[in-house]
């Protein structure tokens, strides 16, 4: 039995994810009458400035030029902005024009953003000649040939949408926009930069809820100083219980130091997939509990093992899905949700758990769902 599991969890593994769909057994010739389905619940480029000259005739050229030189085709869309100097102008000469271009975006459209800052030349009662021209205005990244929309959008695009940024550059150059990976990569470098004094004031926002999620996720890093092989880094991830803000810590390790830096101001419900080291915080403010769809999967997976012990398990925590699904659907408030799952979904976990502790008196402590009893049972 223990050889049939392990090959189950490989072929599993070697077709790829698939829904965890579970079907009562005594649904099933209503789901083929009816024909239902059951399911359950780059380096930042320089910026170069051009003078152009006004000649005495008032006629001057002005070229396409800025960050991207050589790079930005006529044909892109110019939206031109004048910034003029804060300092009385009246009465000077206008001796020419600094101009500076930065890609900017449009949902679906790139172009060009073009600033203009004239110059004027003032001669004060001493005979003094001195230069007027506006400041630029802040832009987040400095010197950088993207301006803050198209740098908002493209890293909206990657860490949001998951659109990876090769194919971002795709969609560029089908608007005859070139730029190279690197430049890209460091833009999103840039952001990152610009964006790290933001993370203690997002801790701080995160710290009024009292009702969090914690999970650690191993990703393979790349070290420039080492040369042939990648190391184990982890992605520590807390989410607030409404899902409405993350907080990401990356970290050399998976020991129970990492997330005691993030907690330890934490007062309230910590909701984990039952690693011990959540149990090892050992601070006062914090309810470790852990998660129903963790405890599911285990029995799900191990249904080939004790099918008939297994299918009761899923059978009595779909219908505590259920009832989520009815408050969800009815828009219940915290309150009724409260209520509901006391009278509907506590009966049926306190029923559970005796039979899981039950059952598993009777299972031998080293077949796969005798496993994913004691997981359930120990939390």
């Amino acid at each position: 039995m223990q050889l049939q599991y392990q090959l189950q969890q490989l072929a599993k593994f070697l077709n790829g994810f698939k829904s965890e769909r579970f079907v009562p057994a005594s649904a099933g010739n209503i789901q083929k009458e009816l024909g239902l389905a059951f399911d359950t619940i780059i380096a930042p480029t320089e910026i170069i400035e051009q003078e152009v000259t006004v000649t005495k005739n008032k006629t001057h050229t002005t070229q396409t030029t800025g960050a991207s030189r050589g790079q930005i085709p006529d044909n892109v869309r110019r939206e031109i902005t004048v910034i003029e100097p804060l300092e009385d102008v009246s009465g000077c000469e206008k001796i020419g024009e600094l101009m500076c271009e930065t890609l900017s975006w449009n949902p679906g459209e790139i172009f060009v953003k073009r600033t203009v800052r004239p110059q004027y030349r003032k001669i004060d009662v001493n005979g003094k000649e001195k230069i007027i021209v506006a400041a630029l205005p802040d832009r987040g990244v400095a010197k950088c040939m993207a301006d803050p929309a198209l740098l908002a959008q493209v890293t909206i695009d990657k860490f949001v949408d998951h659109k990876p940024l090769n194919r971002q550059l795709d969609c560029f150059g089908r608007s005859d926009i070139r730029i190279p990976y690197s430049t890209i990569a460091d833009w999103i470098k840039s952001v990152g930069t610009v964006l790290h004094p933001f993370a203690p004031v997002l801790l701080n926002e995160m710290f009024k809820s009292n009702y969090w999620h914690a999970d650690e996720t191993g990703i393979k890093v790349l070290d420039k100083k080492v040369k042939k092989n990648t190391h184990q880094g982890y992605f520590w991830t807390y989410m607030t219980g409404d899902g409405r803000l993350i907080y990401y810590d990356y970290q050399p390790g998976r020991g129970g130091e990492y997330p005691r830096k993030i907690l330890k101001d934490f007062k309230g419900h910590l909701q984990a997939d039952g690693y011990s080291v959540y149990d090892d915080l050992n601070i006062k403010e914090i309810v470790v509990f852990f998660c129903m769809a963790h405890a599911r999967r285990k029995i799900f997976d191990s249904l080939s093992n004790d099918k008939a012990r297994g299918e009761y398990a899923l059978t009595e925590i779909k219908k505590l899905y259920a009832i989520e699904e009815v408050c969800r659907v009815q828009e219940l408030n915290e309150e009724e949700i409260k209520l509901k799952r006391g009278l509907e979904a506590l009966p049926i976990l306190q029923s559970l758990g005796e039979w899981l502790k039950k059952e598993y008196e009777q299972m031998r402590p080293s077949t796969a769902m005798a496993k994913a009893f004691a997981y359930s049972i120990k939390r």
